[in-house]
């Protein structure tokens, strides 16, 4: 699963929330890749190199 995370997830009660959310799923053996907004505007390519090194 591929979340983007936009400015509000630097809240510190989002990050409690996240945080967890993301122990829930992952303990359903789901992976959870994390890639900010920010990332995505700066370092497309990067990003697109993180998300495949996952995928293989």
């Amino acid at each position: 699963m591929i979340e983007l995370d936009g400015d509000v997830h630097s809240n510190v009660d989002r990050k409690e929330y996240d945080n967890v959310r993301q122990s829930i799923i992952e303990a359903n053996g789901i992976t959870l890749l994390r890639i900010r907004n920010q990332d995505i505007e700066r370092d497309l390519e990067g990003v697109i190199q993180k998300v495949a090194g996952v995928l293989a």
